[in-house]
């Protein structure tokens, strides 16, 4: 279990989103094989048989290179990596060590995907590593030919002899294993005749269904492994008197695959609570009928699931203890005929048992028993994946990672562009470049009802943590991510992040409470963008509120009118942010269908002026008669407060009241019920139970 548990590395990281990738690779690889056995009912032409084979038996033989790209591919986002070149590498690589692994013979191809997982993790490194000397360079990083291009020249050097070192190490290993005879000694007479006592085709059916499972979580393809025990467990034809034989294991044992796997689609469709889980499981459906699993194995996946790998491997053999029994109690026949592994699943119980409805049933009792053993521990998985703010800064590290080679793809094409450009370029990636590694976590700013002092609701504030453990301000990052054209996959982050937030802070917030979200003007624009707001919204409802700055109205006004028509259907409401800054900002208030403004620091700046107050008091009556909400931010005096205006559906934000906070600290604010009162004299906060009454002075 050990080896289990290494799922909290960056390596372990690598492979698992590696493997999602697989997933449209698996789903036709799935769909052929599918299509093999549809194709045989139908009595299609043989010719069509044969392609729809052969295709499939050529994905399967390429998986193992496709796995060793993939892994390439995201190992060289953690090392900052050119992804596609790197992936490449990592190909031409992994066709080499099958070339060696062929030769090695049938044992050792059974260890083809454990290697295309395992060696991309130390090749990508050591091309990191070699990359830094200077004498494997040939182009100088910053030529004006573009970043992409000098970033792959500089990978020929470190590629050659990453791949030889890799390559040499898998021969050299062979080439040991070769040479290591292992004579075991026969086991004592007494053993052999307690096995036979015991039933020989069930300890080896036993200790096959624990060892392929076994196997099979670790990556190594456990038919091929365990060939030679299989061909112990007697065919159902081979007339040998035994409950288990080999049509037994296929239609009782491996239900969906290695791990009794259709049992666990039947658990996530039901019980799971992740879309992304249950949109798979539906997927694998089909496959699963015909024992086919690769879509859940590396999709899921199952492969180095710690939290998955008891009921894989608890599961085959509950199936078999409990068919064995009910056959020996002759509550379903023993199987008589031959059929392959792949044969469907229902169809292969009547076949194999003559037509027997009680073949049947046993399929279905183990499938159920199956999900009900897997649920469980689904649960628990599902539990343990819920993001942390680590977890999430993580990501969002990861997402800088991918972004930085994708915004410098978009910024280095040298055709037409002048040298002050190229200069701009390279400023901004080495910027960006800077936030890699860097923990990012979403702080709440308490909203305040300024007469009673009630907390209302909060505004979701991203922030960014230095390696020093100061915090840095969004000011000095979110330029160069806009300039890069990242705000998108930011906006949709910090929401999804404060969705995830409010369902853990449901049972202590108040009635009325709301979650203010900033949403830049190109994230509307952006059609799946918009699709993951709308999802969100509606899960949230009255509980958010979108703040929309002005300059998203400049463009598409009926776009932009319809966005904001399906967002207010959910419930949730939408503010125009800073409002008063832009040249038209009035004209916005009968165009578009808003809830309410936000007023902007600049004007709260002002109320030390008696024209400020008066400017400031002829929006806030304005929005009043329009039935808006005001949010006024930017209140850091108490002499501030005084000069707000006193009408409903005002609510104030800002140092006065409190900075954003980090999640724990506001959950503690919620618990507590505390209410906000400020006195005139002193520009602190006073934090003071319900039950306590402190008067503001005029």
């Amino acid at each position: 279990m050990q080896i289990l548990r290494l799922g909290a590395t960056g390596a372990a990281r690598a492979v698992r989103d590696s493997m999602v990738w697989l997933t449209p690779y698996l789903m036709i690889l799935s769909t052929l094989l599918l299509l093999v056995q549809v194709s045989s009912v139908l009595g299609l032409p043989a010719a069509v048989t044969r392609y729809f084979e052969a295709a499939a038996s050529a994905l399967r033989i390429a998986l193992p290179l496709v796995v060793w790209g993939a892994t390439g591919a995201m190992r060289a986002l953690q090392w900052q990596l050119s992804r596609t070149a790197v992936a490449f590498v990592c190909v031409a690589c992994g066709v080499m060590c099958e070339l060696l692994l062929d030769a090695a013979g049938v044992a050792a191809k059974a260890f083809s995907i454990p290697l295309a997982l395992l060696l991309p993790l130390q090749l990508v490194p050591l091309l990191k590593w070699l990359s830094t000397w200077r004498w494997t360079r040939l182009s100088d990083p910053d030529t004006a030919a573009g970043e992409n291009v000098g970033e792959s020249i500089n990978l020929i050097v470190p590629s050659l002899l990453g791949v030889a070192v890799t390559v040499g190490g898998v021969a050299m290993l062979l080439a040991l294993l070769g040479a290591v005879r292992l004579d075991l000694p026969a086991a004592p007479d007494w053993l052999q005749a307690r096995a036979v006592a015991l039933d020989m085709p069930l300890l080896s059916g036993l200790v096959y269904a624990v060892g392929n499972s076994l196997l099979w979580l670790l990556g190594v393809h456990g038919y091929y492994t365990l060939l030679p025990l299989l061909e112990q467990i007697p065919a159902a034809t081979a007339g040998v008197d035994s409950v288990v034989n080999q049509s037994f294991m296929g239609l009782f044992v491996f239900m969906g695959g290695s791990g009794a796997t259709l049992s666990l689609v039947i658990a996530l469709v039901f019980f799971t609570r992740v879309r992304r889980h249950r949109i798979l499981a539906l997927a694998s459906v089909a496959p699963a009928l015909i024992n086919v699993n690769e879509l859940l194995l590396f999709g899921l996946p199952l492969i180095f699931n710690r939290w998955l790998a008891p009921p894989f491997v608890l599961v085959p053999v509950a199936n078999l203890l409990l068919a064995y029994a009910a056959t020996r109690l002759g509550l379903v026949p023993v199987l008589t005929a031959d059929l392959p592994f792949n044969s469907p699943l229902f169809v292969n119980a009547m076949l194999a048992s003559g037509g027997q409805a009680a073949a049947l049933l046993m399929q279905v009792g183990g499938l159920l028993l199956g999900a009900a053993v897997y649920a469980p521990f689904l649960r628990r998985w599902e539990r343990a994946m819920q993001p942390t703010d680590t977890d999430d800064a993580q990501a969002l590290g990861t997402l800088f990672s991918e972004r930085l080679e994708d915004t410098a793809l978009r910024l280095a094409d040298p055709i037409g562009r002048y040298s002050d450009m190229h200069i701009d370029r390279l400023v901004l990636m080495r910027r960006l470049a800077l936030f890699e590694g860097q923990q990012f976590a979403v702080h709440f700013q308490p909203q305040v009802e300024p007469v009673s002092g009630v907390l209302v609701g909060c505004e979701a504030l991203m922030r960014m943590q230095d390696a020093h453990g100061g915090t840095v301000l969004p000011g000095e990052f979110l330029g160069a991510l806009e300039k890069a054209s990242r705000m998108v996959e930011v906006d949709v982050w910090v929401l999804s992040r404060v969705a995830e937030q409010v369902v853990q802070w449901r049972a202590q917030m108040p009635v009325g409470f709301r979650v203010a979200v900033n949403i830049s003007p190109c994230t509307l624009s952006e059609p799946r963008a918009l699709e993951r707001i709308v999802a969100i919204a509606s899960r949230l409802r009255q509980r958010l509120v979108l703040e929309i700055t002005e300059h998203t109205f400049l463009g598409d006004e009926a776009g932009v009118a319809a966005a904001f028509q399906r967002i207010r259907a959910t419930g949730a409401s939408i503010h125009i942010d800073d409002f008063g800054t832009g040249y038209s900002s009035l004209s916005y208030l009968h165009r578009f269908p808003v809830d309410g403004v936000k007023i902007d620091k600049s004007f709260t700046d002002t109320l030390g002026s008696e024209l400020g107050c008066q400017v400031f008091r002829g929006v806030c009556s304005l929005a009043e008669t329009l039935r808006l909400e005001v949010v006024v931010e930017g209140v850091e005096q108490a002499w501030q407060l005084r000069q707000l205006p006193l009408q409903e559906r005002l609510t104030v934000q800002g140092w006065l009241y409190s900075k954003a906070l980090p999640p724990p600290e506001f959950s503690a604010l919620l618990s507590e019920g505390r209410r906000f009162l400020v006195r005139p004299q002193d520009v602190a906060i006073h934090h003071l139970n319900p039950a306590q009454t402190v008067q503001v002075e005029p």
